[in-house]
């Protein structure tokens, strides 16, 4: 990890808070160089962002001019992870590397495992002893304000509201939140992100539903676990403790719901 990479990876104002997050943690991987090379898979794990979400929000970057990529494989021919290259701004970063790949010399500049010296594992994200929450928090500082204030806000009811949003919400929340305000363009933002803030009673997952402490939905499925003696009423008393929902196959019981 490069203190320089990470620094400059958080006062570059990328446009996107997904691109933002996943520049953040290449920053994280990346030497003082800017060079690296995590898997996708890694990334995706590290930002909690969908495997597609993560191809292209590189896109993004690699269009916006903030990293070039290049294709590399082992030396038994096997495609492996890609190779990075953060476009850090200080002159000495960029001294004595090779130029960014033009996109039509990938092959011509393939590197492959032996010639990056892979490392026996990937390293894992530690951004200064950070976690993903708190990088995500520091995301919502540096990129909502000015969100906000272009709806119309102003700096300081902007950064107020954020603080209180960040209590009572994990972060990726109020960064998607806002994010969707800004692309709708509403002229009341405030109502608009706590309602999108607002906690999902019931909510829909493949086949199952998943169901809040408190809600009508809760305390029938609770009966009727009660009614049928069955050992799920255990879960239902957890998730009452925890303040966790519970996953059940509908949305309603479909058998008796007697007190």
């Amino acid at each position: 990890m490069s203190v320089q990479a990470i620094s400059w990876a958080l006062g570059t104002a990328v446009g996107d808070t997904g691109a933002k997050l996943l520049l953040l943690a290449l920053a994280n991987y990346a030497d003082e160089h800017g060079e690296c090379w995590p898997s996708q898979a890694r990334l995706a794990q590290d930002t909690e962002l969908t495997d597609r979400t993560i191809r292209t929000k590189l896109k993004l970057l690699e269009e916006g001019g903030f990293l070039s990529r290049e294709r590399r494989q082992s030396d038994a021919g096997w495609r492996t992870s890609d190779y990075y290259r953060l476009h850090l701004s200080q002159p000495e970063n960029t001294s004595g590397r090779s130029k960014a790949p033009t996109g039509n010399s990938c092959k011509a500049n393939r590197k492959t495992v032996s010639d990056l010296g892979e490392p026996s594992k990937e390293p894992s994200i530690t951004v200064a002893n950070a976690t993903v929450r708190e990088l995500k928090t520091d995301l919502v500082w540096k990129s909502c304000p000015r969100q906000l204030v272009s709806l119309g806000l102003t700096e300081r009811t902007a950064r107020s509201n954020l603080g209180r949003w960040l209590k009572n919400a994990d972060p990726d929340r109020v960064l998607n939140a806002v994010d969707a305000a800004r692309r709708v363009g509403t002229q009341d933002p405030i109502p608009y992100i706590e309602s999108a803030l607002k906690p999902k009673s019931v909510r829909r997952e493949g086949d199952h539903w998943f169901v809040d402490p408190g809600t009508e939905e809760f305390e029938a499925w609770h009966k009727d676990f009660r009614f049928q003696n069955s050992p799920r009423l255990y879960e239902c008393r957890h998730a009452e403790s925890a303040g966790e929902p519970i996953r059940v196959p509908s949305r309603w019981p479909r058998g008796p719901t007697r007190s």
